[in-house]
């Protein structure tokens, strides 16, 4: 028999040819199909700890501003590929973390005459490059911010730039910019503004415009459009709007002097207003000078003013200054018309017991919106005779005050705390 017709060992060769065939069918279909659908679980395992870390980052921002410290925010960057036996994984992709400037514009009357101060704050963002398409990470304003493109998503529901009256806007400072582009974990440094870069402002009311490159998300919260509306600054995106901040000529807003500052280094602050967007409306305890409360009813729609659990100090150990004359507590009311309501109380220690000594109306004098405390609190005791409250309803309901208005502690000697409820 010639050996090309020998068929000996042909089945055992077809079915290796079979098996053969039937593992490059699987690894292809594993290399089309699997292998993409472990790669974006990974890349969506690594979106979720970039994320958290820009959690992490507002969270750090905020207590560099808040707490005076500095910190050090560390981003997840790239995305590794595991290597897969007879597979075939992509190259490694980098993230890439860049900034952007953002214009602020704030606008200040100070008793009359209108100013502009501008400073420069930066966005953050991070990208990286995957067959997810997953979206870049911003951070603005105070705000994390999914981008997709055409859509955009808050980290927050809410996003409170304003709160009872006061303005909290955090800023990221950067002069020279910042860009990394890494498979590493990036660290960003960020030190707290000095002291002597911010200058304290008195203003009677205050206008903010804040450059935003997503005007359309912003809107939800506040007063927001698109480039042509934001005569303030000048900007290719949009602006958000604050108007109407309060100061009545008593308040000071803290702004940054961007001119003090190391261009190679970056800051987070704060624009706000120290001291002050408490609301008395549901008691608000003072135990210091300068404390401030707001948000109540004008004088002849109010309802309640009293202060009560009046807690003393030691006789001649006063907040303010050394006095053995006993307490004294003098606080003033002020609308945004300049109206001005100011009360002074002083008490007396009579065996072991608090004696009013006084309650005196300084300012207005003049009638009409005068009111004489004399027969109705001189010499009473604070506990046993009036209940450990100090009455100031109908004087108030007399006293001329408007809203918006504003509750300013005067000056508070040997007294540790007085609760103001004003309704």
């Amino acid at each position: 028999m010639r050996i090309f017709d020998n068929e000996d060992g042909v089945s055992e060769l077809v079915g290796v040819m079979l098996i053969l065939l039937i593992v490059v069918m699987y690894l292809g279909i594993m290399q089309t199909y699997d292998v993409p659908r472990w790669n974006k679980e990974l890349e969506r395992q690594h979106f979720d700890q970039v994320y958290s870390d820009f959690i992490t980052l507002r969270s750090d921002i905020e207590d560099v501003s808040a707490k005076n410290i500095p910190k050090t925010s560390s981003l997840h960057m790239g995305v590794r590929y595991p290597e897969r036996f007879m597979l075939r994984s992509p190259a490694p992709s980098q993230g890439i973390i860049d900034t952007y400037p953002l214009n602020i514009t704030v606008t200040l009357n100070e008793s009359g005459s209108i100013k502009n101060y501008q400073i420069n704050s930066t966005g953050i963002e991070y990208q990286v490059n995957t067959i997810s398409n997953l979206p870049k990470l911003v951070f603005e304003h105070g705000l994390v911010i999914k981008d997709f493109g055409e859509i955009n998503l808050p980290a927050d529901e809410k996003q409170s730039l304003v709160l009872d009256g006061n303005i909290y806007l955090p800023i990221v400072l950067k002069s020279a910019g910042f860009y990394s582009s890494s498979m590493d974990v990036e660290t960003l440094n960020f030190q707290p503004v000095p002291a002597d870069a911010y200058r304290s402002r008195r203003f009677t009311t205050m206008n903010v415009t804040i450059e935003t490159r997503y005007p359309d998300l912003w809107a939800r919260w506040y007063e927001a459009g698109n480039k042509s509306k934001c005569s303030e600054i000048t900007t290719d995106y949009g602006c958000i709007k604050i108007t109407n901040i309060y100061g009545y000529d008593i308040l000071k807003l803290g702004l940054v002097n961007t001119s003090e500052l190391v261009n190679d280094i970056m800051y987070a602050g704060m624009i706000t207003i120290p001291e002050t967007g408490y609301s008395c409306k549901q008691g608000m305890e003072m135990w210091t000078k300068n404390q401030m409360c707001g948000n109540f009813p004008p004088s002849n729609s109010a309802n309640q003013f009293i202060v009560k659990d009046i807690t003393f100090g030691r006789s001649g150990h006063g907040h303010d200054d050394d006095d053995d004359e006993g307490s004294e507590l003098e606080f003033s009311v002020k609308d945004l018309k300049g109206n001005l309501w100011t009360t002074e109380i002083r008490f007396i220690n009579q065996s072991s017991a608090w004696v009013v000594s006084s309650v005196r109306q300084k300012v207005p004098h003049p009638p009409p919106y005068y009111c004489d405390y004399s027969t109705r609190f001189n010499g009473k005791k604070l506990n046993a005779d009036l209940g450990g409250i100090i009455d100031l309803t109908s004087c108030y309901k007399n006293a001329g005050i408007e809203s918006p208005n504003i509750l300013v502690i005067d000056k508070m000697q040997n007294i540790i705390f007085a609760d103001f409820l004003i309704n």
